[in-house]
């Protein structure tokens, strides 16, 4: 039995904050929870299965702080 991709990213988000004990605080792009997230080069809805991993990661915000930041190669 599989998941789809949805389910497989909302386990990562929100599924960490929850085992993480803050869910009630980030988790998912809420109005009141700090903006934590990833920007990635590459819609994960419109890329094959199988060249997920070779998604590039562009930034990471944490708390509405840009933690980590990269252009395109």
């Amino acid at each position: 039995m599989g998941v789809t991709l949805a389910q497989a990213l909302g386990t990562y988000t929100h599924g960490g904050a929850v085992a993480h004990g803050d869910d009630n605080v980030r988790g998912s792009l809420t109005p009141g929870k700090l903006a934590d997230f990833t920007r990635l080069g590459a819609d994960p809805f419109a890329t094959e299965l199988s060249l997920l991993p070779d998604i590039p990661v562009r930034g990471t915000t944490i708390a509405t702080t840009v933690v980590a930041e990269s252009e395109a190669p």
